[in-house]
Formats: C-alpha cells, sequence, structure tokens
C-alpha cells in the first residue's frame, strides 16, 4: 500500500520493541525517514540499523531527551512530518491504594510527555 509517506519524516517513541517498533517498522516500509526513541540503547540502535531508521537513545519523560531527539531529526532530515507518542504504560496496580507518587508518575509518562513533545515538533 502506498500512503504517500516517501522521504517523510517520523518520530517514533517506544520504537525498540511492541507496538512503537511496530509502527516504525511500517512507516520504514513505506519509506519514511523514522526517527526512533527508546530507551535500551543497543537495542534500539540495533532495530534502527534493521530499518535504515536513526536511533536516539532516551526517555520520553527526559526533557534533554526529547530536545535531543527533535534536534537529531530536524539536523537529519529537516523536519518532521509525523509524531507517534508511544510509552510503556504505568504499573499495573488495583485502585485501592494507589499512591500520590504513582499518580504524578504516570502523569508525566502518558500526559507530560505528549505535551512536550509535540510542543517540540509543532514549529517543525
Amino acid at each position: 500500500m502506498d500512503l504517500g509517506l516517501r522521504d517523510r519524516t517520523a518520530i517514533v517513541c517506544g520504537a525498540s520493541e511492541g507496538i512503537g517498533l511496530g509502527v516504525a517498522e511500517a512507516l520504514a516500509a513505506e519509506g519514511a525517514n523514522v526517527v526512533m526513541l527508546a530507551r535500551r540503547p543497543e537495542q534500539l540502535e540495533r532495530e534502527a540499523a534493521r530499518l535504515g531508521g536513526l536511533a536516539v537513545p532516551g526517555d520520553v519523560r527526559n526533557a534533554e531527551d526529547l530536545e535531543r531527539l527533535v534536534s537529531a531529526a530536524v539536523d537529519a532530515h529537516g523536519g518532521i512530518d509525523i509524531l507517534v507518542n508511544n510509552s510503556g504504560g504505568p504499573p499495573r496496580t488495583a485502585a485501592v491504594g494507589l499512591t500520590a507518587e504513582q499518580v504524578t508518575a504516570a502523569a508525566e509518562l502518558l500526559l507530560v510527555s505528549v505535551v512536550r513533545l509535540t510542543g517540540l515538533c509543532l514549529p517543525y
């Protein structure tokens, strides 16, 4: 299928395995320039090399890592056309006994990181 993504630049977070890797594979198969972020450098580098993508090790919760990710994408490809905000979810737990720290960590992972990275990408 040709989705018209050839030479478009896509940032994919959580791209070393699971859904993120599957999305990166699909985008690469469509001819997109894939810039991949994940926390495990060795696995990320291996998968990026296999797909012809650019590996940027980092954590979506770290603002400096996200700034470095956007800079790497722009430096390598001149802009950003697609952003896939993806990460592993917070640990599963029962609502009873949930602590404020667990809620804060989940918000940082699932909300704050998305707002921060989207804001960094919008100018491109």
